[in-house]
């Protein structure tokens, strides 16, 4: 039996190298082996709440993403999907030269002699900095607009939370001026609620990212009130006296009417927005700018971009001057079958004239056209106050009455009564201090003071 086996031995030897040479050729033929690179595989962290445990947080400088080669046989290379590969970098072996190795595995099962082997990047390199925390109040941005004749605004809006916290690397959190929720309107005409989701600006307004930042909250629910609107006028009184000498004489304010907008209820029942201007003791020109929404309740808004009117209050000093007649410069006004005279025709009258300008220095006693009208009264004497046709504001100085004495008018007669014939109807002479109603146009529009009586 021994000798069989020892027979022909090479040959049987060279017969089984070539058996298992074949048997190789056949695998490699049906099943050969192959590398494969999956490029830009996340490197996925763990434990990285040590970190913030220390009050820091960290950033990655390198090995965010790596490469991974995998080499096996082709058939289970073929079918990897880049899901099958994990890399990690667990912060619990942080080094001190702040780098963690990078693991890397397949998570399928039954893949056979499978290696895998990370590209150039193998450690990922990060930065540590102290973490700040803080809470900021909420602010809107208004994205769009509503529908014509709608209005809306960020004074409209209202937010739960209304405070979120904001947590940063130091260096990205120094350079957060305010939490903002960008709020869209487009094309909306009733009360609607969005969530939105938070973002951080810097003072010149500019998105702040980083992957240090980090809110209280994902999204934030925001309710918006949206508004009817409609246009109305404004009105400007004034109120008071200028100052002694001085006149109001004109009030100019743009602009003149404004957008606003409220519920239906309140919306019907504004029909105009009236404002008063306060001008006692003034001497000279006014200007005032009025915030409307410091003017209206509550419940309106000014939905227009004038939302302050600026007044103009034009106030000129009074020119005087004093003019002096006597009664020879009063025109009467007597019936044809009478006769007047003054008590005192020597009596002399002083009034003052205020006006705005200049033209005040060439008048005369001729343009005030003094004037008593005795036409409606009887025989005797009569106490009238002087009246002007004149629309000028005068004051007197002295008195402003003067007493006339009305009579028969003299008709030439061979025989002359003794005693002056009267009218049948007329009454005993009155007392000089009768007064009849106003003239025209009297000096001033309230009744002056008596002078020198």
């Amino acid at each position: 039996m021994k000798k069989r086996w020892s027979n022909n031995l090479g040959i049987k030897l060279l017969s089984i190298c070539l058996a298992a040479l074949l048997w190789i050729v056949i695998v490699n033929v049906d099943d050969p082996v192959k590398t494969r690179t999956f490029k830009d595989v996340e490197v996925k962290i763990k434990n990285a709440d040590i970190i913030e445990q220390e009050n820091q947080v960290y950033e990655v400088l390198e090995g965010q993403y790596v490469d991974v080669k995998v080499k096996g046989n082709k058939s289970i290379v073929d079918s990897l999907k880049p899901s099958d590969i994990e890399a990690t970098a667990d912060f619990q072996y942080l080094s001190f030269t702040k780098t963690i190795t990078i693991d890397v595995k397949c998570l399928r099962s039954n893949v056979g002699d499978l290696s895998l082997e990370l590209g150039d990047v193998k450690n990922m390199k990060v930065s540590l900095e102290n973490l700040k925390k803080d809470s900021f109040p909420v602010r809107y941005n208004m994205v769009g607009t509503v529908e014509d004749d709608y209005y809306t605004s960020t004074d409209l809006m209202k937010s739960n939370p209304g405070m979120i916290e904001v947590k940063a690397a130091e260096s990205v959190f120094t350079r957060i001026k305010m939490v903002r929720l960008d709020v869209d309107v487009s094309g909306k005409s009733k009360d609607f609620t969005l969530n939105v989701t938070p973002r951080a600006y810097d003072e010149n307004n500019k998105l702040i990212e980083s992957p240090s930042l980090k809110f209280s909250v994902d999204t934030v629910k925001v309710k918006v009130t949206v508004l009817p609107t409609k246009t109305v006028p404004v009105n400007i009184e004034t109120k008071g006296q200028p100052a002694d000498g001085y006149q109001l004489m004109k009030v100019k304010y743009e602009p003149q009417e404004v957008i606003i907008a409220a519920r239906d209820s309140v919306l019907s029942n504004q029909t105009s927005i009236n404002l008063v201007i306060d001008i006692t003791g003034a001497k000279e020109n006014q200007e005032k700018e009025v915030n409307l929404e410091t003017q209206l309740g509550s419940q309106i808004k000014i939905a227009d971009n004038n939302r302050t009117i600026v007044t103009k209050i034009e106030i000129e000093k009074l020119q005087e001057k004093t003019i002096t007649f006597s009664t020879k410069d009063i025109q009467m006004k007597v019936p044809s079958d009478m006769e007047y005279k003054f008590a005192d025709p020597n009596m002399k009258y002083k009034v003052k004239i205020r006006e705005v300008g200049d033209e005040i220095k060439d008048l005369t006693i001729k343009d005030l056209k003094p004037m008593i009208d005795v036409s409606e009264l009887d025989y005797g004497k009569h106490r009238m106050k002087i009246t002007f046709n004149s629309t000028y504001d005068i004051q007197f100085e002295t008195s402003a009455y003067v007493v006339v004495e009305l009579s028969s008018l003299q008709q030439e007669s061979p025989t002359p009564t003794i005693t002056p014939t009267v009218k049948p109807s007329v009454t005993p002479t009155k007392e000089p201090d009768s007064e009849p109603a106003s003239g025209k146009n009297e000096a001033t529009q309230t009744e002056p003071p008596v002078v020198g009586e």
